[in-house]
């Protein structure tokens, strides 16, 4: 409410805070009224006022996709590389949760295209996790790296494999995604995939690779100390795919965790693996 706003700031202030260090200036962006942020930046609010967290009105904005409200901060000189207490910048709430108005708006303005989080995360890693291909899209067009990896050396396809979000790998992939990047635990994207029996994306995986690329993702994690499966604890279709390399094949008796057998059995991860390793 634009004139009760009015009444309220004209005895407490354009920059009250509340027990969060929040100001009015943050609620009218978290919200989207821009009425309410004209009349406080009228009244000189503090444009990148942050509260306790670190967030400032730019990252409720980003956060919350109102891209009008948005551009008239930027507009008002915000601060678009301000971070939060985790290092977050508002381009990292946008990707996630906002919409590519505000993506795009914030790089045009300059915002780091690959600035990371604590834990690494970058604006890319948000936007596959959350499955906004837009979002995607944009970042990559304007040069996002495909391979970042955070502090556990997840890279946004690993992000995307995970959770079978198919038309995400596809535009990774698209813009040269490797395939045969590695976590922490010794993990390719494609092996988060099929041990969360993600079919579809396997098999985007595979349509995208040449068999020798399929080949370096599943040895991958061989060769970084990955976590290796105890053939007992196989069925015997999934023994298939895990034949060494000795006999001519694929090395896949590394490719998944033991826990993730039965999961692959219900699925047909395992048939699409076969055709592509030439499996019989």
């Amino acid at each position: 409410n634009l004139e009760l706003l009015k009444i309220k700031i004209s005895s407490a202030g354009a920059d009250v805070k509340d027990p969060l260090e929040f100001t009015p200036l943050h609620f009218a962006a978290c919200y989207g009224h821009l009425p309410c942020v004209e009349f406080l930046l009228e009244q000189g609010a503090g444009v990148s006022a942050a509260s306790k967290d670190g967030l400032t009105p730019l990252h409720l904005a980003a956060r919350n996709g109102h891209t009008d409200v948005l551009a008239r901060l930027l507009k008002a000189g915000a601060d678009f590389e301000a971070e939060d207490s985790r290092k977050g910048r508002p381009l990292h709430n946008a990707s996630g949760h906002g919409n590519v108005g505000c993506v795009r708006a914030l790089l045009e303005a300059g915002a780091d295209k690959d600035a990371v989080e604590e834990d690494k995360w970058a604006a890319l890693h948000y936007a596959a996790r959350f499955n906004n291909v837009e979002n995607v899209e944009a970042l990559l067009l304007s040069g996002a790296d495909v391979n970042a990896q955070d502090v556990d050396g997840w890279t946004a396809m690993h992000n995307s494999s995970r959770n079978g979000r198919l038309k995400c790998c596809q535009v990774l992939l698209q813009h040269k995604a490797d395939v045969a990047k590695v976590t922490n635990h010794g993990e390719t994207a494609l092996h988060v995939a099929v041990r969360k029996g993600k079919a579809k994306v396997v098999q985007a995986i595979v349509d995208h690779c040449d068999k020798e690329g399929v080949y370096a993702a599943i040895r991958a994690i061989r060769d970084k100390g990955g976590k290796k499966v105890d053939d007992t604890e196989c069925s015997p279709h999934i023994k298939a795919i895990l034949r060494q390399e000795n006999q001519g094949r694929a090395s896949g008796y590394d490719m998944v965790f033991a826990g993730a057998t039965e999961i692959l059995e219900e699925s047909n991860v395992v048939g699409i693996m076969s055709r592509a390793c030439s499996i019989s």
